[in-house]
């Protein structure tokens, strides 16, 4: 039996971890006062690719608002999130879409900016941002370009104030 595990770098905090039969999502987050360091996050699967997103005037005391995960069981080309209802008032909305499928592109969710979508090590990652207001309920549906089993995940950064998006690391 092989051990699946991911070893990140001191200072990162463990969020989420979901195991479904697309894939595996690990979470982590880091608040940091100034960046400018690469960083090594090892693991033991052939089949991992991973990336980071930086995002300003984040909330040092509450930064993730909420977060949740599911699989889309059945395949198809619509991949909706939970639904979560916002905590504060100002918060930035990343939704994040994957699928085992290593050749599939995301079209992101209506009115979200698209910060990543990477093919490759056997896996199809999308990830995407908007600001977001208001205390409603917040779902979002990405597009696959192939009928795919996937997993969506939404997360919500608790802001300062409105959020400026920095840069988008890749790793894997």
């Amino acid at each position: 039996t092989t051990v699946d595990r991911v070893v990140v770098p001191s200072g990162w905090t463990f969020l989420l971890r979901e195991d479904f039969s697309a894939g595996n999502i690990h979470f982590y987050y880091r608040i940091a006062s100034s960046e400018g360091a690469d960083y090594t996050i090892a693991n033991n699967s052939a089949s991992r690719t991973g990336f980071i997103l930086a995002y300003s005037n984040v909330s040092h005391f509450h930064s993730i608002s909420i977060a949740d995960i599911q699989e889309n069981t059945a395949a198809g080309t619509t991949h909706t999130t939970p639904a979560v209802i916002p905590r504060s008032s100002s918060h930035t909305v990343i939704s994040i879409h994957a699928t085992a499928d290593g050749t599939t592109t995301w079209t992101p969710p209506t009115g979200m900016t698209e910060r990543v979508d990477i093919q490759g090590n056997g896996l199809s990652i999308s990830a995407s941002n908007v600001g977001g207001s208001g205390l409603s309920s917040v779902s979002k549906t990405a597009t696959s370009s192939a009928s795919v089993i996937g997993i969506s995940a939404i997360v919500l950064i608790q802001s300062i104030r409105d959020f400026t998006k920095n840069e988008v690391k890749f790793l894997g």
